[in-house]
């Protein structure tokens, strides 16, 4: 089995047919941002903590909309792009999920702004 394979893969006119692509199947990536505030009634790192939490949160369920999932659907396969730590005490994360662009064109138009 595994010389016939072999074989069938040397062969120049059974190479067309049986190799892979070189390139994958063309994909397209959907990113999202989510914000986070600190609780007003705590400080120090539990606080940092949970306004983290809540940007990562807020990322993912922002990116279920963009994907055209219900708000409370579970999204896998996403990756963190940025966990950003601003002045005022605010997270803001990034998150994003690749998709195969035939997918993409199925897509709802964007709910959020730019």
């Amino acid at each position: 089995m595994c010389l016939t394979i072999l074989i069938l893969w040397l062969t120049p006119d059974a190479q067309a047919r049986v190799c892979p692509p070189v390139f994958g199947p063309p994909t397209a990536i959907v990113r999202a941002t989510g914000l986070g505030r600190p609780p007003a009634c705590m400080r120090g790192a539990q606080s940092r903590l949970m306004a983290r939490r809540a940007a990562e949160v807020d990322a993912v369920r922002k990116l279920s909309l963009e994907l055209g999932y219900r708000p409370r659907a579970i999204v896998s396969d996403f990756r963190y792009v940025s966990t950003i730590r601003r002045n005022d005490g605010y997270f803001e994360v990034t998150v994003e999920k690749t998709i195969p662009s035939t997918l993409s064109a199925a897509l709802p138009a964007r709910p959020f702004g730019p």
